[in-house]
């Protein structure tokens, strides 16, 4: 059995292409270990070219591919496609200290703007990063709209800068007024050069419901095969060599947890609340 494993380019900020491939395929190559136990039919773990998230969408819910790294949007897309898609596992991250299945998505402005609420961001302008992303789009945008600000004509100006570390950086530089994110956003920039005082230069106006962690979602019809992988990608993610793999190519993750699809459902409601389809966050 030969099993074609999918990622997308921006599965985590700061590091190189390279960088993240590398990572992937000695997850990968963990994984293809730990699947070859004696007695077993031998199993191999083929890493795909990174794909953007509408073809890693279509190759996972097709068949094309079999194990697929996703952001939670892009699950529940693949599995209103094709039912066969089933999350497997969850990336663990550290919020507020504490290792979970969970993140939050954020809006945020910079000090010297004296926006204190979500309120305060009527008439202001707003930067989202990608269409694609739960956190760093939907979630924010299905807040403001919760919130009774209107996501999109609540403001004099929107833009879709193309990810979480463009848009704090815009924050930054005071180009833009405020911006959505991931809960590790602010810090992260903190962490790049020219930008250490990021901490004390931006604030928090909005935190979100927690969110579910990114899935390794699969599409593996045999259910025995499928719990053996599901088995095997948590016992992998504990040790060396996958466990550090995981945290360089997937945001600092702290290894994987068993999951299955119930915790993304709601991610479509959010999806139709805005009045949006598939082929308006995909294309």
């Amino acid at each position: 059995m030969n099993l074609i494993l999918t990622y997308y380019p921006w599965i985590t900020q700061h590091k190189t292409p390279q960088e993240i491939r590398s990572n992937i395929e000695i997850f990968a190559v963990a994984l293809q270990t730990e699947l070859q136990r004696p007695g077993t039919n031998p199993i191999t773990i083929e890493v795909a070219p990174a794909m953007e998230v509408p073809d890693q969408i279509r190759s996972i819910s097709s068949g094309e591919s079999h194990i697929a790294l996703m952001n939670p949007l892009g699950f529940v897309f693949a599995r209103k496609d094709n039912p066969a898609v089933e999350a497997s596992a969850v990336a663990l991250r550290i919020i507020d200290g504490q290792v979970g299945n969970q993140y939050f998505a954020q809006i945020y402005t910079h000090i010297d703007n004296q926006i204190e609420n979500v309120e305060s961001l009527k008439g202001r302008s707003i930067s989202y990063g990608s269409s694609q992303s739960t956190s760093n789009f939907i979630i924010p945008a299905f807040d403001l709209k919760d919130l009774k600000v209107h996501p999109f004509a609540a403001f004099k100006r929107i833009e879709f800068m193309g990810g979480h570390d463009i848009v704090a950086k815009a924050v930054y530089e005071k180009r833009i007024e405020s911006g959505a994110g991931h809960d590790g956003v602010i810090i992260d920039l903190a962490n790049q050069s020219g930008y250490e005082d990021a901490k004390s230069k931006l604030v928090r106006i909005h935190r979100s419901d927690p969110i579910p962690s990114d899935p390794i979602a699969v599409n593996i019809p045999d259910t025995d095969a499928r719990k053996f992988i599901q088995e095997a990608l948590v016992r992998i993610s504990t040790i060396e060599p996958a466990r550090p793999a995981i945290a360089s190519f997937w945001g600092n993750a702290q290894g994987l947890q068993e999951t299955n699809h119930e915790p993304y459902e709601y991610l479509l409601n959010a999806v139709s609340d805005l009045g949006l389809n598939q082929e308006d966050i995909f294309g």
